[in-house]
């Protein structure tokens, strides 16, 4: 897999994948850990959890319950989503997904950048 349009990963994105690969069956595993491998080889860097993230995480989770109107269970579902987007603008870097929450963010939050991959 080569991810040479990509040169820094989030600690964030590490802790999906290491989820996704316990939560997987046996005969997917070996490639998710194959991607986590390769994250760790090919990228400049894997960005921290920095304390930066914190407010930004707390302003775009309350504009989201806001805007959604959703309950304390729905937004917990959101909380990875949120801190994903969240280490992406500290760190003024373009977040790579497919989540529909992404583009909600977007449209309140200027210094949010992502892309969709995914789409053709």
């Amino acid at each position: 897999m080569s991810f040479a349009r990509i040169s820094r990963c989030s600690a964030l994105v590490l802790c999906e994948l290491e989820y996704s690969y316990y939560n997987a069956p046996d005969e997917k595993q070996g490639p998710i850990r194959r991607t986590i491998d390769a994250i760790a080889h090919d990228f400049d860097a894997v960005l921290p959890i920095d304390e930066k993230l914190a407010p930004v995480f707390g302003e775009l989770k309350a504009q989201l319950g806001r805007d959604k109107r959703l309950n304390r269970t729905e937004m917990r579902r959101h909380n990875i989503d949120i801190l994903l987007a969240s280490s992406a603008i500290v760190t003024s870097s373009v977040l790579v997904g497919m989540d529909r929450m992404y583009r909600e963010i977007a449209g309140f939050h200027d210094q949010f950048q992502h892309e969709n991959w995914f789409l053709t």
